[in-house]
C-alpha cells in the first residue's frame, strides 16, 4: 500500500499566479471603505470616504460587468462596497448622535429656553 492515495500525492510545482489583470478601482474602493470605518467617529469624514468608496466600487463592479473573466479582484470591489456601506451607516449614525447632542448643548444655552418660538406667532397676530 502507498503512503498516500493518488489523488492526495504531495505535488513538486508551484502553483501559479493569476496572470489576469487587477480589477482597477476595486483594492480603492476597499482601501475607502475600511478608512471610512475607521473615521466613523467624525461623521464628516467619514461620510465623504464612504461615499466616495461607493462610487468607486460601483465603478469597479460595472468595470467587471463589461469585461466578465478578464479581471480578477472582484472580491475586493465587493469587500469595498460592503466596507463603505457600514462606514455610511456609522457615519449617519454619529452625525444624528452629534446633531442631538448639540441641539440639547444649545437648548440648554439658550436663557428663556423655548418662549422666543412661542412668541413669535401669538394670538394677538392671528387675524380671524
Amino acid at each position: 500500500m502507498e503512503e498516500y492515495p493518488q489523488k492526495y500525492q504531495p505535488q513538486d510545482t508551484q502553483p501559479q499566479a493569476d496572470p489576469r489583470p487587477l480589477l482597477p478601482k476595486a483594492v480603492t474602493s476597499m482601501v475607502l471603505g475600511i478608512c471610512s470605518i475607521a473615521n466613523g467617529g467624525t461623521p464628516l469624514s467619514g461620510l465623504v470616504l464612504a461615499i466616495i468608496g461607493l462610487v468607486k466600487s460601483r465603478q469597479a463592479l460595472e468595470i467587471e460587468e463589461e469585461y466578465p473573466g478578464y479581471y480578477r479582484g472582484r472580491e475586493m470591489a465587493r469587500a469595498g462596497k460592503i466596507t463603505s456601506t457600514i462606514g455610511l451607516v456609522i457615519g449617519i449614525f454619529y452625525l444624528l448622535f452629534f446633531a442631538f447632542y448639540f441641539f440639547i448643548i444649545f437648548y440648554s444655552i439658550l436663557e428663556p429656553g423655548w418662549d422666543w418660538f412661542e412668541n413669535l406667532i401669538s394670538d394677538d397676530d392671528i387675524i380671524y
